[in-house]
């Protein structure tokens, strides 16, 4: 089994220094060197500040278990952790353990450090090995997954406490995290409303931010010098990244100039199913010219999506500002492998057969949606046919944050025949934000003559 740490959104919580901050002289803190995003390597070591020499003890400073309707959080503090730092992360930890469902608890080890100018994550990444690695249909052989998502496909703890891996954080080995997450930086907000005062940032939406990524909305995509590559393979999210012209990033040559290109191309998509259907097309990612280490491809555009979960700030200031949870973000978690915590499910509908009646079929989440949920539908034929004995419909139908159902109508078509009960089924195919339930359901017209 190959694993791999890797430094996610190194940029991407970096808070958005303004330009005249980012313009101006560096402070003492700011001096402090910072891994490029892909130097944490299993293999090949670390830096310095996050690898402590062999045999050094593993010290930790207490720990939390949140315990999320859906997802279990279990953070490990490192350094001395700020009370309202600490609240705040056990926040991000619920907000996700609400929509995301995993039978095996998500270990984070965090670390408070007020001088790092920064703030990022990274996940612990496992290269598929069959030789190694339960078999499961959802797994792509040779394809990067982080270790929570393996974990929650799986049903198993495919890195258990005591692992003997090297070259990474004792504390996270001695525990079997699935992803790092580091806070320094600015002048933090520690509410929880959402509400951060002029200049300040908000800790608790940055931290739900950088579980994010660990979760596994990260590329292994970089450029170096004139080339492109994956580095060592691409990520289960590059398996999606498609540019506007329809090709496929992993299907160009790695270390080529060409990958280089469409990486900086400023026309890079993310083309999953869930995604698109939340979005309504392929979702706009940063993928800028230059490419900035750490950040580019592993957000969402702000032009498109500006008050999404995964836009960074280094597109957009997110001093004063917040980010929320969205439909489209999940989506991207959901096309990876992750499933949602809500189901959704279809109901039978019963219609006489009169003009002017409908057959009307619910559509039903098993807890209210804590973000907003869609889902793709369609009808079909059983012993009644579409234009003869109903109108055909197809289309997507949302469910808000908040509300637990929503209702799709299908018109009954009323002819002079007498005749038996007549059935037709509306079929779920798709969805964005909850794992879809009973996927189908009969409408029976009823000729009441």
């Amino acid at each position: 089994m190959s694993l791999r740490l890797k430094t996610i959104g190194v940029l991407c919580a970096l808070l958005s220094l303004s330009a005249a901050a980012l313009a101006g002289p560096p402070s003492a803190s700011a001096a402090t060197p910072k891994p490029e995003a892909h130097d944490i390597d299993m293999h090949r070591g670390g830096p310095s500040w996050d690898v402590r020499a062999p045999g050094a003890s593993a010290r930790t400073h207490g720990h939390s278990v949140v315990r999320g309707a859906g997802a279990t959080f279990e953070f490990t503090y490192v350094e001395p952790v700020r009370p309202e730092l600490k609240r705040v992360v056990e926040e991000a930890g619920r907000r996700w353990g609400a929509v995301l469902r995993s039978a095996r608890p998500i270990v984070v080890l965090v670390r408070d450090v007020p001088d790092l100018s920064f703030t990022d994550a990274y996940a612990v990444n496992v290269i598929r090995n069959s030789s190694s690695l339960p078999e499961h249909p959802s797994l792509i052989p040779g394809v990067m997954y982080p270790m929570a998502l393996l974990n929650a496909i799986t049903g198993q703890d495919i890195s258990p406490a005591g692992t003997p891996i090297t070259n990474i954080r004792p504390e996270c080995v001695a525990i079997g995290c699935d992803l790092v997450a580091s806070f320094g930086g600015p002048d933090w907000y520690f509410g929880l409303d959402g509400k951060p005062g002029a200049g300040q940032y908000d800790a608790v939406s940055v931290a739900e931010h950088e579980i994010g990524h660990g979760l596994g909305f990260d590329t292994d995509a970089l450029v170096t010098g004139a080339l492109g590559s994956f580095s060592p393979a691409p990520t289960v999210y590059d398996r999606f990244l498609v540019a506007g012209d329809g090709v496929r990033l992993t299907s160009i040559a790695p270390d080529s100039t060409e990958l280089a290109a469409r990486i900086q191309s400023n026309d890079l998509f993310f083309d999953g199913p869930s995604a698109q259907l939340a979005f309504g097309s392929p979702v706009p990612l940063f993928a800028p010219d230059p490419y900035v280490d750490g950040t580019s491809l592993s957000h969402v555009s702000a032009a498109s999506l500006p008050g999404s979960m995964m836009v960074s700030a280094a597109q957009s200031p997110l001093v004063g500002k917040t980010r929320t949870l969205d439909t489209v973000t999940l989506g991207i978690l959901a096309d990876l492998g992750w499933p949602m915590r809500n189901r959704l499910s279809v109901e039978g509908a019963k219609a006489p057969e009169r003009d002017g009646a409908q057959l009307r079929f619910t559509l039903r989440l098993a807890q209210p949606a804590v973000v907003g949920v869609k889902v793709r539908y369609a009808s079909e034929d059983a012993s009644a046919t579409a234009g003869r004995d109903y109108t055909a419909v197809t289309g997507v139908a949302e469910i808000p944050a908040g509300r637990s159902s929503t209702v799709v109508s299908v018109p009954v078509l009323p002819d002079r025949i007498k005749e038996p009960r007549e059935t037709m089924v509306l079929r779920l195919t798709l969805s964005a934000g909850a794992t879809l339930g009973t996927t189908q359901a009969r409408g029976t017209i009823v000729d009441e003559r």
